[in-house]
């Protein structure tokens, strides 16, 4: 029995971008445009800190699931990573005191 009598397998040709890095690029993009265009406002430090706090909670979620798939010693440092999200914690704290 012959298989592959004539039929040719193709691999795909899409690429595939993992949810998290079009999340990333679309934040930086997002902060890049806020500082050219709003770049000399009196409140671009605000939404600048917004912008930085969400980038943070994102970092954070990304690293407790990359913590959940790892294994030894990966996951015990994509476990402390996911530490950031004690310093957004200190930036929620920053924002809410301004």
């Amino acid at each position: 029995m012959d298989l592959g009598s004539g039929a040719s397998i193709r691999a795909s040709r899409r690429l595939r971008v993992p949810w998290p890095a079009v999340a990333a690029v679309l934040l930086l993009v997002g902060h890049i445009t806020l500082l050219v265009f709003f770049g000399h406002s009196k409140t671009i430090g605000a939404w600048s800190d917004y912008l930085q706090l969400v980038s943070v909670v994102f970092a954070t979620i990304v690293c407790l699931l990359t913590a959940r798939r790892s294994t030894g010693l990966a996951h015990v440092f994509w476990f402390l990573t996911t530490m950031i999200a004690v310093w957004s914690l200190g930036k929620c704290l920053d924002l809410y005191d301004s």
